[in-house]
Protein backbone atom coordinates (compact mmCIF):
# COMPACT_ATOMS: atom_id res chain seq x y z
CA UNK A 1 0.00 0.00 0.00
CA UNK A 2 1.61 3.41 -0.98
CA UNK A 3 2.18 6.00 1.75
CA UNK A 4 0.43 8.57 0.05
CA UNK A 5 -2.79 6.60 1.25
CA UNK A 6 -2.04 7.16 5.17
CA UNK A 7 -3.07 10.75 6.84
CA UNK A 8 0.17 12.48 8.34
CA UNK A 9 -1.99 11.28 11.66
CA UNK A 10 -1.65 7.22 10.64
CA UNK A 11 1.75 7.97 9.99
CA UNK A 12 2.90 9.07 12.72
CA UNK A 13 1.18 5.64 14.46
CA UNK A 14 3.17 3.54 12.28
CA UNK A 15 6.33 5.15 13.43
CA UNK A 16 5.52 4.90 17.07
CA UNK A 17 5.32 1.43 16.39
CA UNK A 18 8.93 0.67 16.03
CA UNK A 19 8.22 1.08 12.39
CA UNK A 20 12.02 2.94 11.06
CA UNK A 21 11.75 2.91 7.31
CA UNK A 22 8.59 3.48 4.89
CA UNK A 23 9.15 2.59 1.16
CA UNK A 24 8.16 4.83 -0.16
CA UNK A 25 9.17 8.00 2.19
CA UNK A 26 6.83 10.03 2.82
CA UNK A 27 9.18 12.69 3.71
CA UNK A 28 10.89 12.38 0.72
CA UNK A 29 9.98 12.33 -3.32
CA UNK A 30 10.03 8.76 -3.77
CA UNK A 31 6.00 8.14 -4.20
CA UNK A 32 5.20 11.35 -5.86
CA UNK A 33 4.92 9.25 -9.23
CA UNK A 34 2.55 6.99 -7.46
CA UNK A 35 -0.70 8.55 -7.77
CA UNK A 36 -0.60 10.77 -11.51
CA UNK A 37 -3.66 8.70 -12.10
CA UNK A 38 -6.19 10.99 -11.37
CA UNK A 39 -4.45 14.14 -12.48
CA UNK A 40 -4.20 11.97 -15.94
CA UNK A 41 -7.89 11.75 -15.99
CA UNK A 42 -8.84 15.48 -14.89
CA UNK A 43 -6.36 16.43 -17.76
CA UNK A 44 -7.92 13.90 -20.58
CA UNK A 45 -11.30 15.34 -19.77
CA UNK A 46 -9.90 19.05 -20.07
CA UNK A 47 -7.99 17.76 -23.29
CA UNK A 48 -11.68 16.95 -24.69
CA UNK A 49 -12.79 20.43 -23.62
CA UNK A 50 -14.61 19.36 -20.36
CA UNK A 51 -14.57 22.25 -17.96
CA UNK A 52 -17.25 21.08 -15.36
CA UNK A 53 -15.79 17.78 -13.92
CA UNK A 54 -16.89 15.45 -11.26
CA UNK A 55 -15.73 13.12 -9.11
CA UNK A 56 -17.30 9.59 -8.44
CA UNK A 57 -15.62 7.91 -5.39
CA UNK A 58 -16.52 4.52 -4.37
CA UNK A 59 -18.48 4.30 -0.32
CA UNK A 60 -16.47 0.98 0.27
CA UNK A 61 -14.86 1.58 3.36
CA UNK A 62 -11.80 -0.78 2.54
CA UNK A 63 -10.82 1.41 0.35
CA UNK A 64 -11.78 5.49 1.36
CA UNK A 65 -8.40 5.96 2.25
CA UNK A 66 -7.34 5.57 -1.30
CA UNK A 67 -10.96 6.94 -2.15
CA UNK A 68 -9.79 10.51 -0.70
CA UNK A 69 -6.31 10.49 -2.11
CA UNK A 70 -7.16 9.85 -5.60
CA UNK A 71 -9.92 12.71 -5.15
CA UNK A 72 -7.29 15.07 -3.44
CA UNK A 73 -5.12 14.37 -6.45
CA UNK A 74 -7.67 14.81 -9.04
CA UNK A 75 -8.89 18.17 -7.26
CA UNK A 76 -5.15 19.84 -7.50
CA UNK A 77 -4.98 18.70 -10.86
CA UNK A 78 -8.36 20.61 -11.38
CA UNK A 79 -6.84 23.69 -9.89
CA UNK A 80 -3.60 23.57 -11.65
CA UNK A 81 -5.67 24.02 -14.87
CA UNK A 82 -7.52 26.52 -13.63
CA UNK A 83 -10.71 25.22 -13.83
CA UNK A 84 -13.73 25.35 -11.08
CA UNK A 85 -13.83 22.86 -8.10
CA UNK A 86 -14.76 19.32 -8.83
CA UNK A 87 -18.19 18.08 -8.01
CA UNK A 88 -17.60 14.97 -5.75
CA UNK A 89 -19.62 12.07 -4.23
CA UNK A 90 -19.14 8.50 -3.14
CA UNK A 91 -21.22 6.41 -4.97
CA UNK A 92 -21.44 2.04 -5.41
CA UNK A 93 -23.26 -0.35 -7.93
CA UNK A 94 -26.50 -0.63 -5.22
CA UNK A 95 -26.71 3.53 -5.28
CA UNK A 96 -30.56 4.12 -5.93
CA UNK A 97 -29.93 7.51 -5.20
CA UNK A 98 -27.41 7.85 -8.23
CA UNK A 99 -30.24 8.67 -11.26
CA UNK A 100 -30.75 11.81 -8.99
CA UNK A 101 -26.96 12.51 -8.54
CA UNK A 102 -26.14 12.54 -12.40
CA UNK A 103 -29.59 14.55 -13.36
CA UNK A 104 -28.19 17.01 -10.63
CA UNK A 105 -24.64 16.84 -12.38
CA UNK A 106 -25.76 17.63 -15.61
CA UNK A 107 -27.96 20.56 -14.62
CA UNK A 108 -24.85 21.91 -12.63
CA UNK A 109 -22.87 21.73 -16.24
CA UNK A 110 -20.76 18.59 -15.63
CA UNK A 111 -20.30 17.26 -18.93
CA UNK A 112 -17.28 14.72 -17.60
CA UNK A 113 -16.63 12.04 -14.80
CA UNK A 114 -13.63 10.86 -13.65
CA UNK A 115 -14.37 7.49 -11.63
CA UNK A 116 -12.09 6.23 -8.27
CA UNK A 117 -12.12 2.92 -10.49
CA UNK A 118 -13.63 1.08 -13.41
CA UNK A 119 -16.33 -0.58 -11.52
CA UNK A 120 -17.58 2.95 -10.60
CA UNK A 121 -17.16 4.15 -13.77
CA UNK A 122 -19.34 1.23 -15.31
CA UNK A 123 -21.96 1.97 -12.68
CA UNK A 124 -22.10 5.40 -13.68
CA UNK A 125 -22.01 4.64 -17.39
CA UNK A 126 -24.60 2.18 -17.24
CA UNK A 127 -26.92 4.02 -14.87
CA UNK A 128 -26.77 6.96 -17.55
CA UNK A 129 -27.56 4.58 -20.64
CA UNK A 130 -30.51 3.67 -18.88
CA UNK A 131 -31.92 7.07 -18.04
CA UNK A 132 -31.42 7.78 -21.77
CA UNK A 133 -28.56 9.91 -21.46
CA UNK A 134 -26.18 9.41 -23.90
CA UNK A 135 -22.32 8.34 -23.37
CA UNK A 136 -20.21 10.16 -24.31
CA UNK A 137 -22.14 12.28 -26.04
CA UNK A 138 -23.72 14.35 -22.93
CA UNK A 139 -21.54 12.85 -20.27
CA UNK A 140 -17.87 11.60 -20.82
CA UNK A 141 -16.94 8.91 -17.74
CA UNK A 142 -13.52 8.09 -17.48
CA UNK A 143 -12.51 5.01 -14.74
CA UNK A 144 -9.22 3.98 -13.40
CA UNK A 145 -7.19 0.72 -12.97
CA UNK A 146 -8.04 -0.54 -16.88
CA UNK A 147 -9.98 -3.71 -15.69
CA UNK A 148 -11.31 -6.60 -17.18
CA UNK A 149 -14.75 -4.82 -16.91
CA UNK A 150 -13.70 -1.91 -19.06
CA UNK A 151 -13.90 -3.45 -22.21
CA UNK A 152 -16.92 -5.69 -21.55
CA UNK A 153 -19.64 -3.33 -22.97
CA UNK A 154 -20.11 -0.02 -25.33
CA UNK A 155 -19.06 2.10 -24.75
CA UNK A 156 -15.87 0.35 -23.85
CA UNK A 157 -14.46 3.20 -20.87
CA UNK A 158 -11.77 5.24 -21.26
CA UNK A 159 -9.50 4.21 -18.06
CA UNK A 160 -6.29 4.55 -16.74
CA UNK A 161 -3.71 2.09 -16.90
CA UNK A 162 -1.05 1.19 -14.38
CA UNK A 163 1.99 -1.41 -14.74
CA UNK A 164 1.44 -3.29 -11.30
CA UNK A 165 4.55 -5.73 -12.21
CA UNK A 166 6.70 -2.80 -12.90
CA UNK A 167 5.39 -0.72 -9.73
CA UNK A 168 6.52 -4.28 -7.65
CA UNK A 169 9.59 -4.51 -8.91
CA UNK A 170 10.70 -0.99 -8.09
CA UNK A 171 9.35 -1.39 -4.62
CA UNK A 172 11.21 -4.32 -4.37
CA UNK A 173 14.50 -2.54 -5.46
CA UNK A 174 13.86 0.64 -3.56
CA UNK A 175 13.40 -2.09 -0.48
CA UNK A 176 16.77 -3.05 -1.47
CA UNK A 177 18.05 0.33 -1.18
CA UNK A 178 17.06 1.18 1.49
CA UNK A 179 18.54 -1.81 2.99
CA UNK A 180 22.02 -1.44 1.41
CA UNK A 181 22.16 2.23 1.92
CA UNK A 182 22.40 2.80 -1.99
CA UNK A 183 20.81 5.11 -4.15
CA UNK A 184 16.88 4.70 -4.53
CA UNK A 185 16.09 3.36 -8.10
CA UNK A 186 14.22 5.32 -10.43
CA UNK A 187 10.73 3.90 -11.31
CA UNK A 188 11.59 4.02 -15.39
CA UNK A 189 9.56 3.30 -18.15
CA UNK A 190 7.93 -0.19 -16.32
CA UNK A 191 6.24 1.50 -13.80
CA UNK A 192 4.87 4.11 -15.95
CA UNK A 193 0.69 5.00 -15.53
CA UNK A 194 -1.15 5.85 -19.07
CA UNK A 195 -4.60 6.83 -20.29
CA UNK A 196 -6.41 4.18 -22.58
CA UNK A 197 -8.87 6.36 -24.25
CA UNK A 198 -11.56 4.47 -25.53
CA UNK A 199 -15.61 5.35 -26.65
CA UNK A 200 -16.76 6.10 -22.78
CA UNK A 201 -15.38 9.77 -23.54
CA UNK A 202 -15.37 12.22 -26.18
CA UNK A 203 -14.88 16.04 -26.89
CA UNK A 204 -17.29 18.21 -24.87
CA UNK A 205 -20.56 18.89 -26.70
CA UNK A 206 -22.12 21.32 -24.33
CA UNK A 207 -20.37 24.18 -22.85
CA UNK A 208 -19.93 23.39 -19.57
Amino acid sequence: MSMTQFSPEQIESIRAAGISRLIPDPDSHDGEYLEPGPALQIEHLYGLGHRRIAFAGSRDPRVADLVEARRAHANDAAASLGISPLLTADVDQLSTGLPRLIRDWLSDGVTGVAAYNDDIAATIVGTALRMGIQVPGELSVIGHDDAPIALMFEPQLSTVRVDIVGLGRYFAALAISAINGTPAPSPGPAAAVEVIARTSTSRAQRSS
